[in-house]
């Protein structure tokens, strides 16, 4: 992971670096040299690593099952604000998704019933 993955991954889960520091379990400081191009040892890029491949529910998960080192009561709660508002807006686009495919299939039953009368009326002029 360069440092570039690391800000990114910061933003991914909209954390600060102290947050990202006590869930990899290195210092604020460490955490700042990774992210201005300092070496990462091998276990933390694992540790990184594996934190990226994760969804916000995950990252809580960890969290709720001691699995990574405990953060502060105020980390917990916003991972938990952040997988609320995850939800919130994964059920909004949903919605709008599901309006938007009623609309198009209206559209195209609409277009379809002038062909099945014209088509109608041709095999009676046909036949």
């Amino acid at each position: 992971m360069n440092a570039l993955e690391i800000v990114n991954l910061r933003k991914k889960f909209n954390i600060t670096q102290v947050e990202l520091a006590k869930l990899v379990g290195v210092s604020v400081r460490t955490i700042a040299n990774y992210e201005s191009g300092g070496v990462i040892p091998p276990a933390t890029d694992r540790k990184l690593e594996m934190l990226a491949s994760k969804t916000c529910i995950e990252i809580g998960n960890v969290i709720h099952h001691g699995d990574a080192q405990q953060p502060h009561s105020d980390h917990l709660g916003r991972m938990l604000s952040i997988i609320e508002e995850q939800g919130k807006t994964f059920r909004e686009t949903m919605a709008r998704s599901q309006d938007e495919i009623d609309r198009l299939l209206a559209i195209i039953e609409r277009q379809q019933q002038p062909l099945t009368t014209t088509e109608s009326s041709s095999k009676k002029h046909a036949g």
